[in-house]
C-alpha cells in the first residue's frame, strides 16, 4: 500500500502495517530527525492502521505510539515557531559622547555591592560618569572619582552630585562607583560596613572591570591628572587600594585623596614603597576629630621621605563634609592654591552685653574713689 509517494508501507509478520517515509520524501526535516532518533533507539513500533480512514486509533498517552506522535508534533511546532521569532535584537547604539552626557554602565556579573548587602536590595553594580561641559573627543580628559561614605551608594546618577560639586563641570570627567566588601558581618563595629584590607581582592577586581569598561566607552580618558578618593568609608576603600599597592589603580590615577578615612592604612609599611613617591596625596582630617594625632604622625613620617603629601586639618569640624573644605579638594585636584573663604565675624546675641558695658536700663556702677576717700576698715 502506498500513500501518495510520501510513505512506503509494508506488512510485518504480525499482520500490522508499518509506515516509513520514502527516500523521495521532502517533507519536514524535523519529522526525519525525530524518526531517525527513534530508529536509533530501537523504538520503532508498528502503528495500528484503521482500514477505512487510514488513521491511527486512539491510544493511551503512555503508549509508545502516542509518545512518538507527541514528539513529532513538538518538533513541528518548534519549526513553525522559529519562523515567527522576530529578528535578533540589534546591539545598543554607541553612547553619544557630547558635553554633559551621562554614561551609566551596569555590571550584573560583578559581586554584590556593599549598599546591596546592607539593604537586602539586589541591584547590580553600576558606574555612572558625566562628561564635562567643555568635552570634545579630540582632547584628553582626566577622571575624578568621589567614593561616598557609609554603604557607598548605588553608583547611579543620583550619587554623582557630591563629586560634581567638588570638581566642577569643566575639565574633568566625573564618575561614581559603589563600594564592595568580601562579606558583611553586622556584629562588627559600624554594623560591619567598614572596609578593611580583607576586602582588597573584591575591590581591586571590581574596580578594574568597571574602569576598563569606562575606558572602552570613553577612549579619551587620560591617567595624567586623574584623581581617586572619597570620604569616610570611601576613603577607607581608597586606602585599601593604596596599601595593597594595586598596580592597575596606580597606573590609572596619579592623585589620591583621603577625607576623614583611610589614614591608618598608610601605616602598614606602605610608605617604604618607591611607588608611593610618584603620586600626589591629600589627607584631610577633622580638626577636632580622633584622626588628628594620626595625621600629625604621618606628616612627620613623610616629611623626610620625598613624598608629595598635603595635610589639611578642618578647623572646628570632625567627621563632616564642610562645603569650604570640599572646595579645597577640588582646588588641590586642579593644582590650585588651597584657599578658604574669609570667616564672617560672629554676631553677639541680643541678650549678651560686654562685661564693661551696662545694660541700658541699669546705671553703670561707679567704682572710682575720690582722692580723699578713707580706706575701709582693715585695708591699709
Amino acid at each position: 500500500m502506498s500513500n501518495a509517494g510520501s510513505y512506503q508501507s509494508r506488512r510485518s509478520n504480525g499482520g500490522k502495517i508499518e509506515r516509513r517515509p520514502s527516500a523521495a520524501h521532502d517533507g519536514s526535516r524535523c519529522w526525519h530527525a525525530s524518526h531517525q532518533a527513534l530508529e536509533a533507539g530501537n523504538m520503532v513500533a508498528s502503528l495500528d492502521i484503521d482500514p477505512i480512514h487510514h488513521l491511527p486509533p486512539i491510544v493511551p498517552s503512555e503508549s509508545p505510539s502516542m509518545k512518538r506522535w507527541i514528539l513529532a508534533l513538538g518538533c513541528l511546532l518548534l519549526v513553525f515557531s522559529s519562523q515567527l521569532v522576530a529578528e535578533e535584537t540589534p546591539p545598543p547604539s554607541p553612547v553619544k559622547l557630547e558635553p554633559g552626557a551621562v554614561i551609566e554602565l551596569v555590571f550584573p556579573d560583578l559581586p554584590e555591592t556593599l549598599a546591596s548587602m546592607s539593604n537586602d536590595s539586589k541591584e547590580p553594580a553600576r558606574l555612572t560618569a558625566i562628561l564635562p561641559e567643555d568635552y570634545t573627543p579630540e582632547k584628553k580628559f582626566p577622571l575624578f572619582i568621589y567614593l561616598l561614605g557609609g554603604g557607598g551608594g548605588r553608583g547611579n546618577q543620583g550619587d554623582l552630585g557630591m563629586g560634581r560639586g567638588v570638581i566642577g563641570n569643566k575639565g574633568y570627567i566625573c564618575a561614581v562607583m559603589p563600594l564592595f566588601k568580601k562579606k558583611l558581618d553586622i556584629t562588627e563595629p559600624a554594623r560591619g560596613l567598614m572596609v578593611s584590607m580583607d576586602d582588597f581582592e573584591v575591590i581591586s577586581k571590581s574596580y578594574r572591570t568597571m574602569l576598563t569598561k569606562l575606558d572602552e566607552v570613553v577612549p579619551n580618558i587620560t591617567s595624567q591628572g586623574s584623581v581617586l578618593g572619597g570620604h569616610s568609608n570611601g576613603a577607607h576603600t581608597t586606602g585599601v587600594l593604596i596599601a595593597g599597592q594595586d598596580d592597575f589603580i596606580f597606573e590609572r590615577f596619579d592623585s589620591f585623596y583621603l577625607h576623614e578615612g583611610g589614614l591608618t592604612l598608610l601605616f602598614a609599611n606602605v610608605l617604604q614603597k618607591q611607588s608611593m613617591k610618584k603620586p600626589r596625596f591629600l589627607v584631610m582630617i577633622g580638626g577636632k576629630g580622633p584622626f588628628l594625632p594620626f595625621g600629625a604622625l604621618l606628616e612627620r613620617m613623610v616629611a623626610r621621605g620625598g613624598f608629595q603629601f598635603t595635610f589639611v586639618a578642618m578647623e572646628g569640624y570632625g567627621h563632616e563634609q564642610p562645603p569650604e573644605y570640599l572646595a579645597q579638594i577640588g582646588q588641590w585636584a586642579r593644582g590650585e592654591p588651597l584657599t578658604l573663604p574669609p570667616k564672617e565675624p560672629a554676631e553677639a546675641k541680643p541678650d549678651e552685653a560686654k562685661p564693661d558695658e551696662a545694660k541700658p536700663d541699669e546705671p553703670k556702677p561707679d567704682t572710682a574713689q575720690p582722692a580723699d576717700a578713707k580706706p575701709a576698715d582693715g585695708v591699709k
